[in-house]
């Protein structure tokens, strides 16, 4: 047995007693059993140390009181007491442990987060370490327009479309479409389009990295100044998507400048009544080829100016606009003269403009390609010109047939008189091989001037009447504050006189000028006077009355249109119909257009789209009962008015029917 507790002596490798620790417990019935426990500096003891027990192997050791001395042992004792005595300062029963069991509830909820924590660990590892090697990324779709941003009106320009699949993610159904400038004339790229417009390409699929490009050609039109854009679409469908995704793309470019310019010559102040010459040139921009087919020059010299003619002779209808077609020169020049006339002008706004269309497309379309403007100043004057023609000192429409009725008054509102004076009435009218429109064999002049024509161009022919001293003496010395009246009739002939569908030209220009001085000639003119010449429409009422059995009348009324000079549209003839009456629509034949009756109101109206020149006369016979008699009752219609429109002067012409009345 000495044996034995030395072996245990040697398996405990203790050197010290600060080192040992002894927790005695009664178990399996054992009285002295010594467990042993690592304590530093700290040790414990119950029951016997350094015997020997016979019925169980003891580690202990039997020179452990030779180790300590009294006063350590004391020591410890009381180190062991404050940690194992109760708050009575009793010691507890070493010989019974009691477990204290967990609650179920305790467990599941450890056993709950346990799990959370395990399968989340599981996932978080699964995207860590499993995950794919690419996802997708709109920003990884990449899609630019570069080329020219600064261009000259009409200049030929490149632009390159790039686009990538930066990323791992391949592409499918992928499709570009562009969206041009409105001023932007495609010629060629360097991959054929899928459609008429050139505007879209078919890509189909971009792999990992994929890339390409298409090169665009073309010229650009556009304001001087303005800007305009391209925009690119990429549309596409990511491998692990279904939906369809789109990148967008914009460039935008100023047309900054045009290969022409223009300078305006001027007066900077004019002499209200007197003659002036402007002078506009254009200039091609160091004589370069201009890719422009289409281009005219607009001149704008505001109100109360009076267009006497000009080099070249301006567009038919338009009398300050040119149509150029293609620069073909360096230079191109224009000559506009006239004469500025009003009470209160006191300034003139001058505005020239060069303008440019695309093919398929129209003046209406235009683009500015290069504009100025000019303020001059308008002097008023002591000699006052002025001109009326039917009452109105502004312009106003007329029909074929009608008679101008044109009085021009001078006075000399100065202090000096006026010597040696000249009037002279200018009429340009249209023509057809040298035809005047204007009657001139019909003229009523009670100065009997002098008369004289002159063939401005195909279309339009000049009248001069021309009055002098000798004609009115008047004229010799108008002092200052008196005044000076001319009155001239001139008729303008009818469709039974000419053809007038041979008359391209639809408008009179009238004006008067007054010369007067000796060396040192002054030429005053008047106020200008435009008039329109509308279709030579005529509208008659006719009523045809009989007696009816049953004591009433019945009345057969006819309402005539007749045109032949230009086509009219919106064509409507209506009246109001007064007494005890009985109308049936369902027995009128109407030969255009159709015809509406309002019961309540009595109202008849005829509509009719159009009347084209083949068709000289159209005609709408009615009939209306008149069952009886009102002895107040004077009138069965309303006044009968007719409207329409003229197709080529885009007038409305009104005239006014006569009412039917009643006989006593």
């Amino acid at each position: 047995m000495a044996k034995k507790n030395k072996k245990n002596k040697a398996h405990s490798k203790v050197s010290s007693p600060a080192e040992v620790g002894v927790l005695v417990d009664d178990t399996d019935n054992q009285p002295d059993t010594i467990h042993k426990f690592i304590k530093k500096h700290i040790v414990k003891e119950s029951g016997n140390i350094g015997k020997k027990e016979t019925k169980k192997e003891i580690v202990a050791f039997e020179d452990f009181d030779d180790c300590i001395d009294q006063k350590t042992e004391e020591h410890i004792q009381s180190q062991l007491n404050e940690i194992y005595q109760n708050t009575d300062g009793s010691l507890p029963d070493m010989k019974f442990f009691e477990k204290k069991k967990r609650g179920r509830f305790v467990r599941a909820l450890l056993t709950l987060l346990i799990s959370l924590a395990f399968l989340g660990g599981v996932a978080w590892g699964g995207f860590v370490v499993f995950q794919p090697q690419f996802l997708f990324s709109q920003e990884d779709v990449i899609l630019s327009i570069s080329g020219e941003e600064n261009v000259r009106i009409g200049q030929e320009v490149h632009y390159r479309i790039r686009y990538r699949n930066a990323q791992k993610m391949p592409l499918s159904k992928v499709l570009m479409r562009v969206k041009y400038p409105a001023g932007f004339v495609f010629t060629e790229s360097s991959v054929t389009a899928d459609n008429d417009k050139h505007d879209e390409w078919t890509i189909g699929s971009l792999e990992e990295d994929d890339s390409g490009y298409i090169d665009i050609f073309g010229r650009l039109y556009g304001n001087v100044g303005g800007e305009q854009s391209f925009r690119v679409f990429l549309d596409y469908i990511p491998s692990n998507f279904s939906s369809e995704f789109q990148k967008v793309a914009t460039l935008n470019t100023i047309t900054s400048s045009s290969p022409i310019s223009i300078v305006l010559n001027s007066e900077d102040k004019i002499q209200s009544g007197s003659r002036i010459s402007f002078s506009i040139e254009l200039q091609k921009d160091n004589a370069e080829t201009i890719n422009i087919d289409h281009l005219a020059l607009l001149f704008d010299p505001g109100t109360g100016f009076l267009k006497e003619n000009s080099t070249p002779e301006s567009d038919q209808y338009e009398q300050f606009q040119w149509t150029i077609g293609k620069f073909e020169k360096d230079t191109m020049n224009y000559t506009i003269n006239g004469v500025f006339s009003g009470e209160n002008l006191k300034t003139a706004n001058l505005k020239v403009s060069l303008v440019g269309w695309n093919d398929g497309t129209n003046i209406e379309d235009a683009y500015v390609f290069a504009h100025i403007e000019k303020d001059v100043a308008i002097l008023s004057t002591d000699v006052a010109v002025s001109l009326v023609i039917n009452g109105s000192h502004g312009d106003f429409t007329i029909q074929p047939g009608e008679v101008m009725n044109t009085s021009v008054v001078i006075k000399n509102s100065g202090s000096e008189p006026l010597k040696n004076a000249k009037l002279r009435l200018i009429f340009n009218a249209p023509s057809y091989n040298n035809i005047n429109m204007m009657r001139w064999a019909a003229v009523e002049d009670e100065f009997n001037g002098n008369v004289v024509g002159e063939q401005l161009s195909p279309q339009r022919r000049r009248g001069i009447i021309t009055w002098d001293s000798f004609n009115i003496p008047a004229l010799a010395l108008i002092k200052p504050g008196d005044e000076v009246l001319v009155d001239v009739h001139l008729p303008i002939k009818n469709g039974k006189e000419v053809d007038l569908t041979q008359y391209s030209v639809h408008d009179v220009a009238v004006s008067a000028e007054l010369q007067y001085g000796g060396d040192q000639k002054e030429v005053i003119s008047s106020n200008p006077i435009k008039l329109i010449i509308n279709s030579d429409t005529g509208f008659e009422v006719r009523d045809d009355v009989s007696a009816d059995d049953s004591g009433g009348e019945l009345h057969m009324i006819t309402w005539l249109v007749t045109n032949s000079f230009h086509e009219l549209k919106n064509i409507e003839v209506a009246t109001d119909l007064y007494g005890d009456i009985y109308f049936d629509k369902n027995l009128v034949t109407v030969p255009a257009g159709k015809l509406e009756y309002t019961e309540a109101e009595k109202r008849l109206v005829w509509k009719t789209d159009t009347m084209p020149t083949s068709v000289n006369v159209l005609a709408l016979q009615f009939p209306v009962m008149l069952k009886s008699k009102n002895p107040s009752q004077t009138q069965l219609t309303s006044v009968i008015s007719f409207k329409a429109t003229d197709t080529i002067t885009g007038e409305e012409i009104i005239l006014v029917g006569d009412k039917i009345e009643l006989g006593g």
